[in-house]
């Protein structure tokens, strides 16, 4: 009897970070200890900003770059692989960096580098005194993050999600023009080279449907299967 040889298969991490990023903002409106929910909503918001990175990745990868050229363009900001994935795959299209969306990105991307590459940063006392005091952060214009990761809240992990799907959202359906199951199976690809051939689409319990419903978080980009 011949043995069942097991597939290749290989995580690229986009929906781990993705599912990461939406259970541990639904977890940070959970618990009563302040602390302890905004512990949980700085881990959503970088991991929704790794999700980002982790998508260009994906789209590099399913261009099948030769090895060394693979290795520059892993060097690369997480925008200039979107662009390059635009330019190879339909031409003439690329990021507006004057849209909203893109400027959203942006300050997702200062969030996640005041945690990767610390600064000594000035908040602003609402309140001081020797006995006790009372501080805060100066906020981003676009996404309303605060610019000192320290003073980031509940509320500001789903300020994030919204952010990065509507980012994601404007690179794959308006400037890809890839149909949700496309973008579905791409992103959920265990093949050494993934493609858009499926389809392949993940299943999450109906809880987080009802909690990205309730608050307004469009991933309408993809296609999400419910149990």
């Amino acid at each position: 009897m011949t043995k069942a040889v097991p597939p290749v298969a290989v995580e690229r991490s986009v929906m781990t970070l993705l599912t990461d990023s939406i259970r541990l903002a639904m977890e940070a409106q959970r618990f009563d200890d302040n602390d302890f929910r905004n512990t949980l909503a700085r881990a959503s918001i970088v991991s929704s900003v790794l999700y980002v990175e982790a998508c260009a990745n994906c789209c590099v990868d399913l261009l099948q770059l030769p090895a060394q050229f693979a290795a520059e363009v892993d060097r690369m900001s997480t925008a200039a692989k979107l662009d390059l994935f635009l330019h190879m795959k339909y031409k003439g299209r690329a990021i507006d960096r004057s849209r909203v969306e893109y400027q959203l990105y942006g300050e997702l991307r200062k969030f996640r580098d005041a945690f990767v590459h610390p600064k000594a940063q000035r908040y602003e006392w609402l309140e001081w005194s020797e006995e006790s005091s009372t501080a805060t952060s100066p906020r981003m214009k676009a996404t309303g993050l605060p610019r000192i990761p320290a003073f980031a809240y509940s509320e500001d992990a789903l300020k994030a999600l919204k952010s990065t799907h509507k980012f994601v959202g404007y690179f794959f359906r308006d400037l890809c023009r890839m149909r949700p199951t496309h973008v579905s199976t791409l992103l959920s690809s265990e093949d050494e080279s993934p493609s858009v051939k499926g389809p392949v689409f993940p299943y999450w319990p109906r809880a987080i449907r009802w909690w990205l419903r309730h608050e307004e978080v469009d991933m309408s980009y993809m296609r999400l299967g419910w149990l």
